[in-house]
């Protein structure tokens, strides 16, 4: 009964420290482009009913029994990523590259020396990677007309101030970018709309924002 109890609470505790999906990630992990033996790749993938290409098994698994004899195969691939960006009607170019085991794959086949019934027995094993996330992206220019602290100011609106979101709107009234609006203690604006005449108090800050990701998505696969 203890260990049962130690479980429930490890399990609801994990709850706890759990990062759920949202639906860019959905849309990400649902795009798959097949890779393959160089074989495969440059027919376009026209390997599906042929068979005799380790490939196959990812495509279309039976197309394993046309092999005759055993095959390794690995296929070393590179994926170079260009992005172009537009922001503010600035425009930049960011790149990056990436070196992978596109496929890697064992196919053993072994003669039963029957004429009849079961004459061949193949079976296959490997890797196939079917989507590439390295990439690398920039973007910035210089906006005159908003900020960040807008978004912020908007968020806070009707919140006192004490429970403000602490990592957002929170952190920028401790630092005095936002404040309440005199007479209007829940109401919010930036400090560049309170104080205008401040030296520095007005838009024109360069924004910039960078993005790199890497990973991908592979899968194993195995037929007989």
């Amino acid at each position: 009964m203890k260990r049962l109890n130690i479980i429930t609470i490890s399990f609801f505790m994990s709850l706890l420290i759990s990062s759920a999906q949202n639906e860019t990630d959905a849309l990400r992990y649902s795009q798959v482009f097949p890779g393959g033996t160089a074989r495969m790749m440059s027919m376009g993938g026209a390997f599906s009913a042929f068979g005799g290409d380790f490939s196959t098994l990812s495509i279309n698994p039976a197309g394993i029994g046309v092999y005759r004899s055993s095959e390794y195969t690995v296929t070393p691939s590179m994926n170079y990523m260009n992005i172009q960006s537009q922001y503010l009607g600035n425009s930049k170019n960011d790149s990056k590259s990436n070196f992978f085991i596109g496929n890697a794959g064992l196919i053993f086949s072994r003669r039963t020396g029957k004429s009849t019934g079961l004459v061949t027995l193949n079976f296959g094993v490997g890797y196939n990677r079917e989507n590439d996330f390295h990439q690398k992206m920039n973007m910035g220019a210089v906006n005159n007309n908003s900020s960040l602290l807008d978004n912020f100011a908007d968020n806070a609106d009707g919140t006192e101030y004490q429970d403000l979101y602490p990592f957002e709107e929170g952190l920028a009234w401790d630092v005095y970018m936002i404040d309440t609006v005199i007479g209007q203690p829940t109401n919010y604006e930036t400090v560049f709309s309170l104080y205008g005449d401040r030296p520095n108090s007005t838009y024109g800050q360069e924004q910039r924002r960078s993005i790199s990701s890497f990973g991908g998505i592979g899968e194993y696969v195995f037929s007989m």
